[in-house]
């Protein structure tokens, strides 16, 4: 008994285990996957690090003391003793805009002063970049942070490089090892080992005479990143004709022994897998420094002691100085940064239309034209509102007329109209009919009652209906001798639209109908 027992119970038991769901499969329901899988997503969200990055005014001003402003390098360079300031006019603001220009220069610019044009985004014209070397070969200092295919870059036959370098590791006081342990070392844009990634200098006819290099970059030479670069690249060669070959290979060969003299001539005495990113040299009696990158004399990287770029500032600062005596003054150009007066359209039109005589006078003539334009077009009471009839329909034009002719009993009116209907469609030579005769050998000026007397001559069995419209046509009737006619009417119409297709004998034989 106990063996048929556990045998009875079996099947149960097994069909209890498939209903309940296992210990570990309970937790795989969506119910408890899905809210998991959103507190993943949050927690992710919440707690993964957000890379820093540069916001703010892009430019490098000095009057921004965001990340990517200049704020630092003036002050830096005032606590280093230079009277700095900052000229918001055009280096030819004399030559261009006249005396009334507020800031601008009495005569050429001055030849003891140091100026700064800082990448701007509004590139110096030629007459401006002419005014400014020319200053320099007198004597003047120049900063300047290049730009490829500006004016200056072009002039000084420096540019800078297509892609960028970390900076060169250095050993002894310029080492980030030497920084204090409290000062920062971390900025606003976090470059790959810890180390600022910049431009390099890429002469195109050499480096000046004595010149001098502040920073430097590693890079390896460009026809050998090439050559890396193809080896790396699937074999297309194959695939091309020879000629095709021959000529890429011609092009590539004289690339490469271009990059190699303008990557030998930038980097110098420096060692051939290190560049200049900061370089001095004379200019005339003057001296120049350029930037490859505006990165150098940005706040946030000036502030990093390890990037080492505040000491290759000051030493720049220091390189224009020499023999300027005390207190050298260091102007900032932040005209070409978007700051001043800069042409303006809506200026122009103002100063021509308030500053002279003439655009004065226009001025009032156009002021008294919209006071007239303003009293012509505005009334004393509103306008009527103009009265729209609607048109009517054809159908409504019938039953108009049908109302009209039974106020006034327009009998004979009527049956003219009735009779014109005939004639317009049977009257002429040619109908259906056979045509009928017109008065006066038929030149088409017969009357109505002719065209009846000469319908009843030419159709006797339509006679009794001619003479019922003709009298109809003299005197006025009833209504019901206006419906015999209209009765009458409509038995011509019969017999002129069917003679012609039927023979002109059947015609003859119709009777009128009994009047009703």
């Amino acid at each position: 008994m106990a063996e048929r027992t556990d045998a009875a119970a079996a099947p149960g038991d097994v069909a209890g285990a498939q209903g309940a769901p296992a210990g570990s499969g309970r937790w795989l329901r969506p119910r408890y996957v899905l809210p998991l899988l959103l507190l993943l997503v949050v927690a992710t969200v919440l707690l993964t690090p957000v890379a820093s990055e540069r916001r703010g005014d892009p430019r490098l001003t000095t009057h921004s003391a965001e990340s990517q402003g200049a704020a630092a390098f003036y002050e830096l360079a005032g606590r280093l003793g230079w009277r700095t300031s900052r000229r918001a006019v055009p280096f030819t603001a004399r030559a261009v805009a006249g005396p009334r220009v507020a800031g601008a220069a009495a005569g050429p610019l001055d030849s003891t002063a140091v100026y700064a044009v800082l990448d701007p985004p509004v590139d110096l014209s030629s007459a401006e970049a002419g005014a400014l070397l020319a200053a320099v070969r007198r004597g003047a200092g120049l900063i300047v942070v290049l730009r490829r295919g500006s004016t200056l870059a072009d002039s000084l036959r420096l540019r800078p490089s297509v892609g960028g370098a970390p900076q060169a590791e250095v050993a002894g006081a310029d080492s980030p090892e030497s920084c204090p342990p409290g000062s920062s070392r971390r900025g606003a844009i976090d470059w790959p080992g810890g180390r600022v990634y910049s431009y390099w200098l890429e002469p195109r006819a050499g480096l000046p005479h004595r010149a001098v290099r502040f920073a430097l970059v590693e890079a390896a030479p460009r026809a050998a990143r090439r050559r890396a670069a193809a080896v790396e690249q699937p074999d297309s060669a194959a695939s091309a004709d020879a000629a095709g070959d021959a000529e890429a290979s011609d092009d590539l060969q004289e690339d490469d022994a271009q990059a190699e003299r303008d990557e030998a001539a930038a980097a110098g005495a420096a060692g051939p897998a290190e560049y200049a990113a900061i370089i001095g040299f004379p200019l005339g009696d003057g001296h120049v420094v350029a930037f490859a990158d505006p990165d150098w004399l940005r706040n946030d990287v000036l502030r990093v002691c390890e990037w080492n770029a505040g000491v290759q500032a000051a030493r720049a600062l220091e390189y224009l100085a020499a023999g300027r005596g005390p207190g050298p003054a260091l102007v900032f150009d932040e005209y070409h940064q978007g700051f001043g007066r800069h042409p303006s359209t809506v200026r122009a039109i103002g100063r021509a239309l308030f500053g002279d005589p003439r655009g004065r006078v226009l001025a009032q003539a156009l002021v008294a034209a919209l006071v007239l334009l303003a009293a012509l077009g505005a009334r004393a009471v509103a306008p009527r509102p103009t009265a729209r009839m609607a048109r009517r329909s054809p159908l409504e034009h019938v039953g108009a007329l049908a109302r009209a002719y039974s106020q006034i009993g327009a009998t004979r009116l009527a049956t003219r109209r009735l009779v014109h209907g005939i004639r317009r469609r049977h009257g002429a030579w040619g109908t259906a009919a056979g045509g009928t005769p017109r008065a006066g050998g038929g030149s088409g000026a017969e009357s109505d009652e002719e065209f009846l007397a000469a319908l009843a001559a030419r159709r006797p069995a339509l006679a009794e209906d001619a003479a019922l419209l003709a009298d109809s046509l003299r005197t006025a009737g009833s209504p019901r001798r206006l419906l015999e006619a209209g009765r009458a009417v409509e038995r011509i119409e019969r017999v002129l639209s069917g003679e012609g297709t039927r023979g002109a004998g059947r015609a003859e034989a119709l009777e009128p109908a009994p009047i009703r």
